[in-house]
């Protein structure tokens, strides 16, 4: 099931496959070894029935992740040159490839999003789908295929690229953040550090774009501290899902510290916009050890062990299964 261990290089048409199969072929036969520069490829994507396939769609891939990107098992970002179908959903260019490395059972994050798509307070909840992926004929192993977390049509509703001052805002936690001509597109606050700002895109954002939305946060973020007030910030129901979902999984990495999507909406109060990244979830992450008990959002000793890790280690930290 994985790809790392054996790098098998078949003609995979000719092997009978349970799961659906995703093919990348870049234009000259090398490695994907850039997360910032695209690779020009063809995809195909097989699906042992169910849908229809897609056969040498023209597209570009690149690599994607934090500290997922430097394990041996990289997860890739695919754009297409034409929105396109997968699985069925809504048609888009960008789609993403979760390479589960750390994640042995290889299914985390599909029983997340399983148990999200059940939670109705939730601006979205990507799908996820079990595939086996080759690239340039080589056997890559079982990864996560899901949508790119953006605002955009099937994806989360909203204004892409609005000019107005209070349009919709698209934030992550934990991003290094992209140059303008005013600075980075990031801010921080006491308790929501390293939030960058993903919508407005960078060559939209103005710089009363960024202080509207950044002293917004801070003042969420101070109400919060406070407890006082912040529901008129927040919007307590999409808050008291995404905890449910954080806490039922156990998700130390995910708990305000990276990977997590706020959505401030026009006009309106601040969302969690949706889950994301449970390779480390439902006690996988070595410092949970065989009792992972209390409440991760909110901070425990576990949770300082993980912040303390962070600070001393540039690498990734060890799975325990």
């Amino acid at each position: 099931a994985d790809g790392r261990r054996c790098g098998l290089r078949v003609d995979a048409s000719y092997l009978d496959y349970a799961l659906p199969r995703i093919f990348i072929n870049t234009a000259d036969g090398k490695p994907v070894t850039s997360k910032e520069t695209y690779a020009e490829c063809t995809v195909s994507v097989l699906y042992n029935g169910g849908y229809e396939d897609v056969t040498d769609a023209v597209a570009s891939v690149r690599g994607r992740g934090h500290s997922s990107w430097e394990l041996d098992k990289k997860p890739y970002k695919i754009k297409f040159d034409k929105k396109t179908s997968l699985f069925g959903l809504t048609a888009a260019k960008k789609w993403v490839l979760q390479a589960n490395h750390v994640d042995r059972s290889l299914i985390r994050n599909t029983v997340a999003a399983r148990i999200s798509s059940v939670l109705t307070n939730l601006p979205f909840t990507p799908h996820s789908y079990p595939c086996d992926v080759f690239v340039n004929g080589v056997y890559a192993g079982v990864y996560s295929l899901t949508e790119q977390v953006e605002i955009n049509e099937g994806r989360i509703d909203g204004e892409k690229d609005g000019a107005d001052v209070d349009t919709d805002y698209l934030l992550e936690l934990g991003e290094a953040g992209q140059k303008t001509d005013f600075g980075v597109n990031m801010f921080g606050c006491e308790l929501t550090r390293f939030a960058e700002i993903k919508n407005p895109d960078i060559d939209a954002l103005t710089y009363e774009q960024y202080v509207f939305i950044r002293d917004y946060v801070d003042a969420a973020d101070s109400a919060v501290k406070a407890l006082d007030g912040y529901e008129e910030y927040i919007d307590v129901d999409s808050l008291i899902d995404w905890f449910l979902i954080h806490e039922l999984s156990f998700n130390a990495d995910n708990s305000f510290r990276r990977s997590v999507f706020l959505l401030k909406k026009k006009g309106g109060k601040l969302f969690l916009a949706c889950p994301w990244d449970f390779d480390y979830a439902f006690g996988n992450f070595y410092l949970d050890l065989d009792d992972p008990v209390g409440w991760i959002c909110l901070g425990n000793d576990k949770t300082d062990n993980y912040k303390e890790y962070i600070k001393k280690n540039s690498t990734p930290w060890p799975s325990r299964v």
